[in-house]
């Protein structure tokens, strides 16, 4: 936001201290002051994530507690969302600019959520979302005997956590990459489970904390491996929300959908 002011200052005192320049002179540097005005006009707006967003929040939180503060900024940001909408479609008849104002309306019903979700997790641990903890598959087990053991076709588990020598988790092996493997006769019969894990997974310890957990599966990974001395329990995306949403439910929070 400074440096938009800066350069729009800038490059408008060019235009006022050289006056009698050429016509492309002043196009180039009126389009460049016009261009960092806008952004500077736009990113005062109080919409997450933009800066006029966060700092009247920092203004209201001096008042109010965060997630109040950041829940009337949001209203605010979606009301505004609404109306640059309307106006788009309306007056203007600009599909660009209407997507562009979904785009704000979900920017702020994202930033609202994720506040809410951090304070109602501040104080948990991600063993209180587990429940169901599994013994590691070893990941040299031959698939052909681990499909005759497990029965995953039947078993109703749709996650194995899967182990290297040491015990350490190495990644997922899901029902779906089991069966597919039984439909595909050109993999040879040795094919050990090592082969098949998904790699897109965190381990953590039972006492991480919950909305680290909650930040992991919602922005960089799509497994999480709470890991026991001597199981692993496995949690997703859908798993975690539902019991976050419970939970929420139970302590008269309203819940949340994923973000």
């Amino acid at each position: 936001m400074i440096a938009n002011t800066l350069l729009t200052g800038f490059f408008t005192a060019i235009l006022w201290s050289l006056p009698g320049t050429t016509p492309e002179f002043v196009a180039s540097f009126g389009l460049l002051a016009m261009f960092n005005g806008v952004v500077l006009i736009v990113n005062l707006l109080p919409i997450f994530p933009f800066d006029g967003a966060l700092l009247l929040r920092s203004l209201v939180v001096r008042v109010r507690s965060a997630q109040t503060a950041t829940r009337v900024v949001s209203l605010l940001g979606q009301v505004l969302a609404i109306g640059i909408l309307f106006y788009a479609a309306i007056v203007l008849g600009n599909v660009l600019l209407g997507l562009i104002a979904v785009f704000f309306y979900f920017s702020t019903v994202s930033e609202h959520q994720l506040v809410t979700n951090q304070s109602f997790l501040a104080d948990m641990t991600v063993s209180e979302f587990v429940r169901r903890k599994e013994d590691c598959v070893p990941a040299k087990t031959p698939v052909k005997d681990f499909f005759a053991d497990e029965r995953p076709d039947r078993g109703g588990i749709d996650q194995y956590p899967v182990c290297g020598r040491e015990g350490n988790p190495v990644g997922i092996l899901t029902t779906n990459t089991v069966l597919s493997w039984r439909e595909r006769a050109r993999l040879p019969s040795t094919t050990t489970v090592g082969k098949l894990v998904s790699k897109d997974f965190v381990v953590v310890s039972p006492d991480e904390n919950a909305f680290d957990v909650y930040l992991s599966l919602r922005e960089r990974t799509k497994y999480v491996l709470v890991s026991y001395p001597d199981s692993v329990a496995v949690l997703t995306k859908p798993d975690f929300l539902s019991m976050l949403e419970t939970r929420q439910q139970i302590a008269g929070v309203r819940p949340t959908t994923w973000p």
